[in-house]
């Protein structure tokens, strides 16, 4: 599916009409019926019904036009000039770039498209033209991206990724959940809730599939602006008025991720002033700005720029690694690493007065999901009101 059908496809159900939408786009109505019948026919569906003589039409199912609504956002992101160049590339030609980026060859690119070396090298060089850009550096070894051509690669990294998830979408099976789920995570001992009703759900429908990908809040709720994904599950304030917004069941704990040899290892729980001096290790998140980390500002009792904070850490293995190598103690939410009473290096104590947190599970309001997606997010609603009545 290219940008320029999904751009037809909206005009056609905007307008309710070929004549209008064909007049919108500046083409002619039989040269739009006919892209609007290749798109049928590619996709196996039928998208419109003829409602009365004058060719009006209307889409039979919201779910495609939000589907093409995701895709056309990411597209709309771009400036006016990336915008316009971008539609008159086709998405095949953006997989060759990103094949040839990946693979730093166009030799081993080509044997990895099936194509022949001239007639890739061809297409690249129409397509730097066309941009009027140079995207890439030919060397005697291997081939690098320019500024423009790094920028190019990871919007045409997410424009392919909508309009496959988008197709995937429009050619499911209507008679059965299937398709995809994309979950952007934290790292949380509460998301097992989420894998716990994934697991529930899938049981019931094996062509279900989900696709979890961790990282910081953030990151996250920007890859739920941009379609990415289609849940987020974080720590700390989200807008409610943009977001729908249900607290996980269950309770986090913060603590003290140390070295069993470490004299505060013999305390049963950490206090403030246990750490003014101490050599800590921090996640990034926390010190960003209304993240869950000003509840353990304000538990610590000091500015994070008052502490002795000798390293920041993102995946939690990670810090880990660098409390067991000595480069200081980490506070991090409990069960997040499994620290066994018998490990020999490390050890976990929680914070005392006790800091807890709660994960929250996001997704966009007035936002129309395909049907796994709705049917999870119910599920997730009903599970959590099970827990929560216990």
């Amino acid at each position: 599916m290219e940008i320029r059908t999904l751009k037809y496809f909206l005009a056609v159900a905007k307008e309710q009409n070929m004549t209008g939408a064909a007049n919108l786009l500046h083409i002619t109505q039989p040269t739009l019926s006919r892209q609007m019948a290749d798109l049928e026919q590619e996709l196996g569906k039928k998208l419109f019904q003829l409602q009365t003589p004058d060719l009006v039409f209307i889409p039979l199912e919201p779910a495609v036009t939000v589907s093409c609504l995701v895709a056309w956002k990411k597209y709309q992101l771009l400036s006016p000039t990336w915008k316009g160049l971008i539609m008159m590339l086709d998405l095949r030609v953006l997989n060759y770039f990103l094949t040839v980026a990946r693979e730093e060859s166009i030799t081993h690119a080509a044997e990895a498209l099936h194509l022949s070396q001239p007639t890739l090298s061809r297409q690249l060089r129409d397509m730097e033209e066309m941009l009027g850009k140079e995207l890439m550096i030919r060397g005697p070894r291997r081939i690098t991206l320019t500024e423009e051509g790094l920028f190019l690669k990871k919007r045409a990294e997410e424009i392919l990724s909508l309009a496959s998830h988008t197709e995937q979408e429009l050619r499911s099976d209507d008679t059965e959940l299937n398709g995809n789920i994309r979950i952007g995570s934290a790292e949380s001992d509460s998301v097992r809730f989420i894998m716990q009703t994934a697991h529930k759900l899938q049981s019931h429908y094996k062509n279900l599939h989900f696709h979890v990908t961790s990282g910081d809040g953030q990151a996250i709720m920007e890859a739920l602006d941009k379609g990415l994904i289609d849940v987020a599950v974080v720590y700390g304030h989200v807008d409610t008025e943009k977001y729908e917004v249900l607290p996980c069941p269950y309770t986090d704990h913060w603590g003290l991720l140390l070295q069993r040899s470490h004299p505060l290892a013999t305390r049963e729980a950490i206090r403030p002033q246990d750490l003014w001096s101490e050599n800590l290790i921090l996640s990034q998140q926390v010190l960003q700005a209304n993240s869950h980390g000003n509840k353990l500002q304000s538990w610590i009792k000091k500015p994070f720029a008052e502490l002795n904070i000798q390293a920041t850490y993102n995946l939690a293995y990670n810090a880990s690694l660098m409390v067991r190598e000595g480069l200081g103690s980490c506070i991090m939410l409990e069960k997040i690493i499994n620290v066994p009473p018998y490990d020999p290096a490390l050890c976990f104590r929680l914070l005392d007065p006790v800091l807890e947190d709660t994960l929250f599970i996001v997704w966009k309001r007035f936002q129309l999901f395909s049907k796994g997606t709705q049917q999870f997010i119910h599920l997730l609603k009903e599970e959590a009101e099970k827990i929560s009545q216990l």
